[in-house]
C-alpha cells in the first residue's frame, strides 16, 4: 500500500503500484473494527476474521469476536471481512487486570478508549473519594467534581482528542489513570 485516502463519505481508497497502479475501495469507516467491553470481556464488530491484540502482540488462539482480558494493557482487533480487507481497531486500554477486578484504587474506568464520555466504578466511591479531577496532558483541568456516586458519568465530550489524568484525591491520598478520548 502506498497511499490510503479518506472520503467525505467515509469510504477509503487505496492505492497501490504493486503489480499495476490499483485503486480499491478499502472499507467504509462505520464497519472498522470498535472494542467495547463489558465485566472485563472485549467484543467487537461482527466479520470473517479476527485476530487480538496485546501490548502491539498477537495473542495465541485469540481469533472470536470476544476475548476476555486477562491482564492489564493496550488490546487491539484486526478484523478481515469477506473479501479479505482487514482493519485494526483503534488502542483499548485495560486497567482493571481481568475479569471482575478492579485497579489499585478500587475504581474501574470504562470506556477506555471513549468518545469522552466515561463511567466510574468501584466500592471506593462510597467511602473515602472526595474528588475527581480530570487534567488534560499540559495539566489544565477539563473536569472537576466533589459530587462522587457509585457509577459516576463524567462528561469531557468538548475536550480534544487526546490522552487525560483522571485525578482520584482519597482520603488517603491521589491515585491517577490515564484514559483516552478518541474523538
Amino acid at each position: 500500500m502506498e497511499a490510503l485516502l479518506e472520503l467525505d463519505n467515509g469510504n477509503w481508497i487505496v492505492a497501490s503500484s504493486t503489480g499495476g497502479f490499483v485503486f480499491r475501495k478499502y472499507a467504509d469507516s462505520s464497519t472498522l473494527p470498535v472494542i467495547t467491553e463489558s465485566n472485563g470481556v472485549l467484543t467487537t464488530i461482527a466479520a470473517d476474521g479476527y485476530q487480538w491484540y496485546l501490548n502491539n502482540e498477537p495473542i495465541p488462539n485469540a481469533t472470536g469476536n470476544s476475548y476476555t482480558a486477562t491482564q492489564n494493557g493496550a488490546y487491539t482487533v484486526m478484523t478481515t471481512n469477506s473479501d479479505g480487507c482487514s482493519g485494526l481497531s483503534g488502542v483499548y486500554n485495560v486497567v482493571s487486570n481481568g475479569v471482575g477486578a478492579e485497579n489499585a484504587s478500587g475504581i474501574s474506568i470504562y470506556p477506555n478508549p471513549s468518545n469522552g464520555i466515561f463511567t466510574l466504578k468501584g466500592s471506593m466511591l462510597q467511602v473515602g473519594l472526595q474528588h475527581v479531577e480530570i487534567k488534560n496532558t499540559l495539566g489544565e483541568s477539563v473536569y472537576s467534581s466533589n459530587q462522587v456516586q457509585l457509577n459516576q458519568v463524567i462528561d469531557i465530550q468538548n475536550a480534544p482528542t487526546g490522552v487525560y489524568l483522571i485525578e482520584l484525591y482519597f482520603n488517603s491520598g491521589k491515585n491517577v489513570i490515564k484514559v483516552l478520548k478518541t474523538h
